[in-house]
């Protein structure tokens, strides 16, 4: 009999990388050892349980001995329309792993991603992807209507625009694509409209551990009686702040130690309004980040509230660790491992706008990557455990099984390895950012000495269209054709 903590089964992984695949794909699930971990999985949207089909039931022991029926008995799941997945590791001696679902797109399909808030009487643009038809595409409001002052560009799924009125607007957006006969495929989508906050300027009286901070405004009374929630480091403090005449109060058992808060009000109908407020300890005086460089700014006409950081502030916001896959263009595979802030932690702090287009990322040496908001904040990134194999060099396609979501992050501790013993501060902040492919050339898009994050609403440009060498037409047998692009 023992009292020690029940351990977990690991997660079960899918040897294809969720997102837009092929009819007729085959998926195989995985259980850490594929032994006496069972993986029992659901096609339907419920949550698997033991009682659900299990998928690996030759244990991996066997697996030589049996490989003319290894698929016959763990048979993969085919892919014969959009499905979805969802696995559980069940075995003896742990506690069950964590349900996961993997998502697969297979047919024309608008994906499900509600566009970001639009301020009224602010310039406005979201643009809506469709997935797995022929194009072009051409796509309509099919019912409900946009908000007064945006309008849907039929060819490019652009909303655009200036909202005039505040509110929720509830619509459906149909795509219809270039095949014979066309199909078609809709989806509903909310966007709200809303007004922008008074801003916040941050308590520099008493602002010491033991006293309340006040927080100022220009006084606002359909906003102050619209406020529901104050979050303080992404945590609620209801029943311990009060709001009055051009002032919120927020009690001294909120700070109880030195350092920065990120505060930020919540009010229906209005953009959230955020500020960083700094707490000294008793008697010192000083401020954290008082004597200190700016380590980061964050500006552009893509954000409502540009933001400045030091090195203290940026530490003493939530922080992650995440490993990273990696290849860059020599190419090369590499591991980078990081500890530091999430990118959208910042965006939102500094406020990205509805019709932010590009974010610029900038090193102290003068070195930039530009990527598109969708790149960055829609697509989804990965790691991928297994991207190593068949070698290190970039070029040789590693294995996307187990594939792991990864958030993009601003790295204040890094190292170009797996090991986080190796972490250091040296050439942060970093810049750190999964993979959409398992192929993908991400090296470059790590900035190193990261200082400035412009966010830009101008569109961004198309890269020209690949050439080939020697020219289409007729050629002679053994003939080799060379691809290459702009750059």
């Amino acid at each position: 009999m023992l009292t020690d903590p029940v351990p977990k089964w690991d997660n079960p992984t899918a040897s294809l990388t969720p997102g837009v695949v092929k009819i007729g794909d085959l998926v195989k699930l995985s259980g850490p050892g594929n032994d006496e971990d069972k993986v029992h999985y659901t096609l339907d949207g419920t949550d698997p349980t033991i009682d659900s089909p299990m998928y690996n039931w030759i244990a991996y022991r066997w697996w030589k001995d049996r490989s003319d029926e290894l698929d016959q008995i763990n048979h993969p799941i085919e892919i014969k329309d959009n499905t979805i997945i969802k696995a559980i590791t069940i075995g003896p001696g742990r506690l069950d792993s964590d349900v996961v679902t993997f998502e697969y797109l297979a047919t024309l399909t608008l994906i499900k991603d509600n566009p970001a808030p639009a301020i009224r009487n602010q310039e406005y643009s979201h643009t809506f992807r469709a997935v797995c038809g022929v194009e072009p595409y051409s796509f309509s409001i099919t019912n409900g209507s946009l908000p007064e002052g945006l309008t849907l560009n039929q060819e490019t799924a652009t909303v655009e625009g200036t909202p005039t009125e505040s509110g929720t607007y509830t619509f459906t957006l149909t795509v219809t694509d270039s095949a014979d006969p066309p199909k078609e495929a809709s989806c509903e989508f909310t966007l709200v409209v809303v007004e922008a906050p008074p801003t916040l300027v941050a308590d520099t009286t008493d602002n010491v551990v033991g006293q309340p901070i006040e927080l100022s405004f220009t006084d606002d009374q359909t906003w102050r009686e619209a406020i529901t929630d104050i979050k303080v480091n992404d945590t609620s403090i209801a029943g311990q702040y009060t709001v009055e005449f051009g002032k919120i109060t927020i009690d001294a058992t909120v700070f109880s130690t030195a350092g920065s808060y990120a505060i930020a009000v919540i009010a229906t109908g209005y953009l959230d309004a955020i500020v960083t407020q700094q707490v000294t300890s008793p008697g010192s005086g000083h401020q954290p980040g008082d004597d200190e460089d700016i380590m980061l700014t964050i500006t552009g006409d893509g954000v409502a509230r540009p933001r400045e950081y030091t090195k203290s502030q940026l530490e003493a916001m939530p922080q992650e660790q995440h490993v990273y896959s990696s290849v860059n263009t020599w190419p090369t595979k590499s591991w980078y491992v990081g500890r530091g802030v999430s990118l959208q932690h910042l965006l939102n702090e500094a406020g990205i706008m509805g019709n932010a287009q590009q974010i610029k990322f900038y090193s102290r040496d003068g070195y930039y990557q530009t990527l598109t908001v969708q790149q960055l904040l829609h697509d989804r990134r990965y790691r991928y455990p297994g991207f190593m194999s068949g070698g290190q060099e970039g070029y040789i396609p590693g294995s996307s099984s187990g594939a792991t979501e990864v958030p993009t992050i601003v790295g204040l501790k890094a190292v170009n390895s797996d090991n986080p013993d190796y972490m250091s501060e040296t050439e942060t902040p970093l810049l750190m950012i999964g993979q959409r492919a398992v192929t993908e050339q991400t090296g470059p898009q790590f900035v190193k000495n990261l200082n400035r994050i412009e966010v830009l609403t101008t569109p961004p440009d198309s890269w020209e269209v690949p050439r080939a060498q020697p020219a289409p037409g007729t050629v002679p047998a053994g003939t080799l054709v060379n691809l290459s692009s702009t750059y």
